[in-house]
């Protein structure tokens, strides 16, 4: 089970999946649940991708969602990236926003996410999100892997996010 992003007005968000499709398109599937003591309403257009260099992507395609307390939805957004588009990207933070709360008209921001290539959360970290960069593909059978060196950390492989 991927582990829970803990955000803002009683929100989880969990990440199960970012895939690059194509070259210029981030796909981000999420499951987000309501903790809170009223329902949100959850506007896809105001989530965001905002890369290292600073730019944010937002989501084009924007639909509200609404998620009553205690109740689960899925909200899967996509960012498109022209030129190089994803190639050179190894880390981004989703920034959740949107959140109308009970009869609130106004979309306040929930949180922020951060995602990166090749990050595995290690055992000791508190690692709240996981999320992979390509849909899984069977790994062949291999013998059990020695332990890791406490001085190699592993390389760029998938999109997930950073351990907090």
């Amino acid at each position: 089970m991927a582990p829970i992003s803990e955000l803002e007005y009683g929100l989880e968000v969990v990440v199960k999946e970012a895939y690059v499709q194509g070259d210029d398109t981030l796909e981000v599937k999420t499951t987000v649940v309501n903790k809170g003591d009223e329902s949100v309403r959850i506007d896809r257009s105001y989530w965001a991708l905002e890369l290292p260099t600073g730019e944010a992507l937002r989501h084009e395609a924007g639909s509200n969602i609404t998620i009553a307390p205690g109740g689960a939805s899925d909200v899967d957004v996509s960012f498109e990236l022209a030129n190089e588009g994803f190639k050179s990207i190894t880390s981004a933070t989703l920034i959740v926003g949107g959140v109308h709360v009970g009869d609130d008209p106004s979309p306040y921001p929930a949180g922020e996410i951060p995602l990166s290539r090749g990050a595995a959360p290690s055992p000791s970290a508190s690692a709240r999100t996981t999320a992979s960069a390509e849909p899984p593909e069977p790994a062949p059978k291999a013998p059990e892997p020695a332990p890791p060196s406490p001085t190699k950390k592993p390389g760029p492989t998938t999109l997930e996010p950073e351990p907090d």
